[in-house]
């Protein structure tokens, strides 16, 4: 009996899995980075998300006219910092440094320095993938090249006005655009909590 629960386990998680995983993921992620790609994603929906087993789409739409209203303050009401960083620690650090790292930020106001989270570089598999996406749809193109002018994720309301919002419109349930949205939010929502922790 314990065999059976087990081989029925492993493919409920092996099926699970087949539905996040993309051929653009694959070409760039190791089949354990999908499955913690995953992980990022299903935490951000769950955390905006009222319903116990969310929709990513569904939720995604009712969040829309909050963005539009509060901005990124939504983000910060609904994402629990405390409960961001334990989601950190239960993925691989590896896979972590493939789409973040920590900067050190200048307070010149306080003469005061502090660690902050951001992009993880041109060289990562997050950026590969960031490449990837935009040959295929020109607001992830627009996105991308506001990520390499800049050097990190930023707090650009275009993305989420432009992206979001075309999205919403036609593919909200495709796993490469939910994984963008759940980074880009989780991103700025520790960005700002983290300088007040």
């Amino acid at each position: 009996m314990r065999k059976l629960i087990l081989i029925f386990t492993l493919l409920i998680n092996v099926f699970c899995l087949a539905q996040f995983e993309t051929t653009e993921m694959k070409q760039v992620f190791s089949t354990k980075q999908i499955h913690e790609l995953e992980e990022i994603t299903n935490f951000f929906i769950q955390q905006v998300s009222n319903e116990k087993t969310p929709d990513f789409t569904s939720t995604i739409k009712i969040l829309i006219p909050e963005l539009r209203k509060k901005e990124y303050q939504i983000i910060y009401e609904l994402v629990d910092f405390e409960e961001q960083k334990t989601m950190y620690h239960s993925i691989s650090k590896s896979t972590f440094n493939e789409i973040w790292n920590f900067c050190q930020v200048n307070n010149l106001k306080e003469n005061s320095k502090s660690k902050s989270i951001c992009y993880g570089g041109f060289n990562k598999k997050y950026s590969e993938f960031l490449n990837i996406i935009g040959n295929e749809n020109k607001y992830i193109k627009h996105y991308v090249n506001e990520l390499n002018m800049s050097g990190d994720f930023t707090p650009s309301l275009k993305f989420i006005y432009y992206f979001i919002e075309s999205l919403s419109k036609s593919d909200l349930n495709n796993p490469n655009y939910q994984l963008i949205i759940a980074i880009q939010f989780l991103t700025i929502n520790d960005q700002f909590k983290r300088e007040m922790d």
